[in-house]
C-alpha cells in the first residue's frame, strides 16, 4: 500500500521535526512513564539522546515492517500466514498476491504505530510543560491503536487463508 508508506515516511518526518522542535522548551526532567491512571511515576533528567528514542523506535519498527516483503520473497518460510503448508506450495506469483496483503496491512501498521508514538511523545511534552496530565487521550489513543490493529489483523488473517485456499484450489485445477 504506497499510500501508507508515504504517509508513514512524512509522520516520521514530522515526528523528528517536531521532536526537535520541542526539546529545547523541555524542563530539566521530564516523566518517561505513566500509571495506569495517567499520572506520571517515572522522571528522567533533560538528554537529547533519551528523547529521540521514541523517533527511533518508530523509523527502526517502520523500517521491519516495510522489509516484511523483501524478507519473505527471499524467505517465504519465514512469513508467519495460515495455511502456511499451502502457502509455501503456491508459485512465486501466487504467493505475491498474499504477500501484497500482508505488505499492505504492515504498512499501515506501521503508520499507526508512528503516530501512536507521536501522541506519545506530544503528552509527555505537554505533562512535562505543565504538569498537566492528558491520561484520557494517552489510554483513548492506545485503545484505539490496538482495536483497530487487531481487528484488521483478524479480518486479514481469515481473508488470507481463504486466499491462500483459493489459489491453492486453482493451481490444483479445482477452481
Amino acid at each position: 500500500m504506497r499510500g501508507a508508506r508515504v504517509l508513514n515516511l512524512a509522520a516520521l518526518v514530522g515526528l523528528a521535526g517536531w521532536s526537535a522542535w520541542a526539546y529545547p522548551s523541555l524542563p530539566a526532567t521530564y516523566p518517561i512513564h505513566f500509571d495506569l491512571a495517567g499520572r506520571p511515576d517515572r522522571w528522567a533528567e533533560k538528554g537529547p539522546w533519551l528523547w529521540a528514542g521514541l523517533p527511533l523506535v518508530a523509523l527502526v519498527l517502520s523500517a521491519l515492517l516495510h522489509s516484511t516483503r523483501a524478507i519473505a520473497r527471499r524467505t517465504p518460510a519465514l512469513l508467519n500466514v495460515p495455511r502456511k503448508d499451502l502457502y509455501l506450495e503456491l508459485d512465486a506469483t501466487a504467493r505475491e498476491r498474499v504477500l501484497d496483503r500482508v505488505a499492505g496491512f504492515l504498512d499501515v501498521t506501521a503508520l499507526l504505530t508512528t503516530l501512536l508514538l507521536w501522541g506519545i511523545q506530544a503528552i509527555v511534552w505537554h505533562t512535562a510543560r505543565t504538569g498537566s496530565v492528558w491520561s484520557e487521550g494517552l489510554l483513548t489513543g492506545i485503545a484505539v491503536w490496538t482495536l483497530v490493529v487487531v481487528g484488521a489483523g483478524t479480518v486479514l488473517h481469515r481473508r488470507i487463508g481463504a486466499e491462500i485456499m483459493e489459489l491453492h484450489r486453482a493451481r490444483r485445477g479445482e477452481g
